[in-house]
């Protein structure tokens, strides 16, 4: 059996797969993206909020309550920051490996999700989800 002559020349299964594996694992960097925001936000909203609520604390119980909000602000606001880093990461990943002509509107949603900010994110999840029902026909 014959090496191919580049690494190019693949069967038409093979390039379906590699769709399905680019458009699916995006969902899914997107879906990671919005679940460790939510829980990120959620988690400096408790610190804040206990923060408020303990306020009047006083001595070192008081001081020891302080930076333990302080710090569970600091952990959720770390928290999205590293939901931020991982969707960029594939992203860049991605748009490394993927080739401008294959999944021309894959590689344009990604640029525009890294250009952008959360909203863009966000509203890329449905127009993933969308190509996905478009090419299994939902």
């Amino acid at each position: 059996m014959a090496a191919p002559a580049s690494n190019d020349e693949r069967s038409p299964e093979a390039g379906a797969a590699d769709r399905e594996f680019w458009i699916s694992g995006f969902l899914e960097a997107l879906r990671r993206y919005r679940r460790v925001t939510i829980v990120g936000w959620l988690v400096a909203f408790g610190g804040v909020l206990s923060l408020v609520l303990r306020w009047r604390a006083t001595g070192l119980a008081g001081l020891l309550e302080i930076m333990l909000s302080g710090a569970t602000v600091a952990g959720g606001i770390l928290l999205v920051h590293y939901g931020i880093e991982g969707l960029s990461a594939f992203i860049r990943t991605s748009l490394g490996a993927l080739k401008a002509q294959e999944l021309a509107e894959l590689r344009a949603l990604m640029e525009e999700v890294e250009r952008g900010g959360w909203q863009e994110a966000f509203a890329a999840l449905g127009r993933v989800r969308s190509m996905i029902a478009h090419r299994t026909g939902a």
